[in-house]
């Protein structure tokens, strides 16, 4: 994820702080499931779907401007 905000902001500042990785399975990071048992599969990668989403926030600040 730091990767594609990276890429859409080259001069972001961020910093990572050390921890373990969680092991809680209530909110599984693997949609391999949604793909094997619906056929669901996201329209976006990382990367395509902050682009989009900064697209919108650009948009809908235009929009703010307007009105």
């Amino acid at each position: 994820m730091l990767a594609a905000v990276k890429a859409l902001f080259p001069d972001v500042k961020y910093e990572v702080e050390p921890g373990e990785a969680p092991q809680s399975k209530l909110v599984p990071m693997d949609i391999s499931a949604a793909k094997q048992h619906l056929g669901w599969e996201p329209r976006f990668t990382i990367p395509a779907a902050f682009e989009d989403y900064l697209k919108e926030l650009k948009a809908a600040r235009a929009q703010a401007k307007r009105e």
